[in-house]
């Protein structure tokens, strides 16, 4: 590993403008951070009321033979899912059962990482000291040197020789049922797929003049010391195994499930009953709405403060005073935050749940008179000029 270090410095007037572009991109952030949040409850009970009605209406049923019955219907099934034959990466002379292959292309390339120190000087400017590190690792993708601080000497070439491979057996079954492309894409489980002594005899002569079997991949050079530009090729497969599907049965096809407020197309590997695959369901609307709520909070928060960055700045002139400041407007920005946000979402859960939506905008007023509070002592503390 080798490394660079870079000092650039700003002054005060230059981070008093960079300041007023932040109020701009605060605005911004905190504006649409509303319509996500408030977007975001709708979508979440929306979930939780589609997964209800599903759980009230599927049936379980054999994978084999199709029951014309329930053809329509929401079902479930739990069985082995197999492919239609092999699939053949010729270029490597790999062919495999599997569901789904991909070959996995790695370059031995240089890599850069900055980390950035920012220091407070008197006067309000900033002194940023930036340090580049380079070291060499094994990538799936080209990492384009060009872009390096300090191209010189850390060269790395244009493109992979070999472009990465995604094969998909054309027709995924379970039992008699087909899946459509909306259960096929969640199908995920890749592992490992070693390439053994047979696949490498049989890879293509330029193949085999170029690289050499280790640990399972096809390796360009001296796997013990690589150099910058080596290549080596691995592949990844899922398998024939058994999954859970639930989905609307159409003729000997499992599809996606319209309800009343959405869609239900679940699939889980390694099988399982109905029950755990809404479970499981209902546990991915949870962490999704919790994300997004969190997200919806940060954006508004950071929105706020940016509001505030000028007069940070121009605090900034006794770095003590503008550290203080600083402190103290993110305090309450992040009070304020989460008190429009509670509000925002408390109001689109009023009319879904009266209960938790009354409690939600119960905490956001106790965080608006705690950041009214703050907001006061801090004229008080600050006093006259």
């Amino acid at each position: 590993m080798d490394e660079f270090r870079e000092v650039i410095r700003k002054s005060w007037g230059e981070r008093l403008g960079g300041a007023f572009v932040g109020v701009v991109i605060g605005l911004l952030m905190f504006v649409l951070s509303f319509p996500v949040l408030w977007w975001n409850e709708g979508r979440s009970v929306d979930r939780a009321r589609t997964l209800a009605e599903g759980l009230e209406l599927v049936i379980p049923v054999a994978a084999d033979p199709v029951d014309p019955a329930h053809d329509k219907g929401l079902i479930h099934i739990s069985d082995r899912a197999v492919g239609d034959g092999p699939l053949d990466d010729p270029a490597f002379g790999l062919s495999v059962d599997a569901l789904k292959v991909k070959r996995v292309v790695e370059m031995y390339q240089w890599i850069e990482e900055k980390e950035e120190r920012t220091v407070k000087e008197a006067g309000g400017s900033e002194r940023t000291e930036t340090t580049y590190r380079y070291h060499r690792e094994w990538s799936d993708r080209a990492v384009d040197s060009a872009r390096f601080r300090i191209a010189e000497g850390h060269r790395n070439p244009a493109a992979l020789p070999f472009a990465p491979l995604a094969l998909v057996a054309p027709r995924i079954s379970i039992g008699a049922f087909a899946l459509t492309r909306d259960f096929v894409s969640q199908i995920d489980d890749y592992r490992e797929l070693p390439v053994s002594d047979a696949v490498y005899a049989g890879a293509p002569e330029n193949v085999r003049g170029r690289f050499q079997l280790s640990a399972g991949r096809f390796h360009q050079g001296d796997p013990a010391a690589p150099q910058i530009g080596d290549v080596r090729v691995g592949f990844l497969a899922i398998h024939p195994q058994e999954i859970g599907v639930v989905g609307r049965q159409s003729g000997n096809r499992i599809e996606p499930y319209r309800t009343r407020t959405g869609e239900i197309a679940l699939l889980r590997m390694g099988g399982g009953s109905a029950d755990s695959l809404f479970a499981d369901a209902r546990d991915e609307n949870t962490l999704i709405t919790w994300g997004i709520r969190l997200g919806g909070f940060a954006a508004m928060w950071i929105g706020l403060a940016l509001l505030f960055g000028p007069i940070k700045i121009l605090a900034d002139v006794l770095p003590v005073l503008g550290t203080i400041v600083g402190a103290g407007f993110a305090m309450v920005a992040g009070l304020a935050a989460v008190a429009l946000s509670a509000v925002t979402i408390g109001l689109a859960w009023l009319a879904y749940r009266p209960l938790i939506g009354i409690g939600l905008l119960a905490v956001a007023a106790a965080a608006m008179l705690a950041s009214a509070y703050l907001a006061r002592r801090k004229r008080q503390l600050a006093g006259p000029a």
